[in-house]
């Protein structure tokens, strides 16, 4: 019944980190010379994704038990959260190789690298979505963070000059 139910507990963990790290964000002290956004805009996006990330994790749930209670005799459903710990432990792992490749490689291709290998993993069979996504998405982001917003990210091998 556990393992039914980890998708909710990740939730309501996950919504007391956004409400504890909302809080400390507003604690942060702006510099008299900063960035036209400052420093306090990024957190709370990034806060902002967390929140909407569990209020989706909260959805799947009541989508996954309802397709439970239509069709018991479901070996998708009965298997639904089978591999949910086996997932979340590797991209644990590959989110500790990221922030070990972040400054060395820079954010293009540690993001790259990490979503590719996510994907491969989470999201079988379909190498070139993945391909696609693992080269467009760091690209998109860094132009938005690094472009519009003025945040310094690190470029690593890819720099010029």
């Amino acid at each position: 019944m556990m393992a039914g139910r980890s998708r909710l507990i990740l939730a309501a963990v996950g919504s007391i980190f956004v409400v504890g790290y909302a809080v400390l964000a507003s604690q942060l002290r702006t510099p008299a010379f900063s960035d036209p956004m400052g420093p306090r805009a990024v957190p709370y996006l990034i806060a902002a994704g967390l929140g909407l990330s569990c209020i989706a994790l909260l959805f799947e749930h009541v989508i996954v038990q309802t397709r439970r209670n239509a069709d018991v005799s479901s070996t998708e459903t009965r298997n639904a959260d089978g591999g949910l710990t086996g997932t979340a432990v590797l991209t644990l792992c590959l989110l500790t190789g990221y922030y070990l490749l972040l400054e060395r490689l820079g954010f293009i291709l540690s993001t790259g690298l990490f979503l590719l290998a996510f994907l491969s993993f989470t999201n079988h069979r379909r190498w070139l979505v993945n391909l696609a996504v693992a080269t467009l998405f760091p690209i998109a982001a860094y132009v938005l963070l690094a472009t519009l917003l003025g945040a310094r990210l690190p470029v690593g091998i890819l720099a010029m000059g």
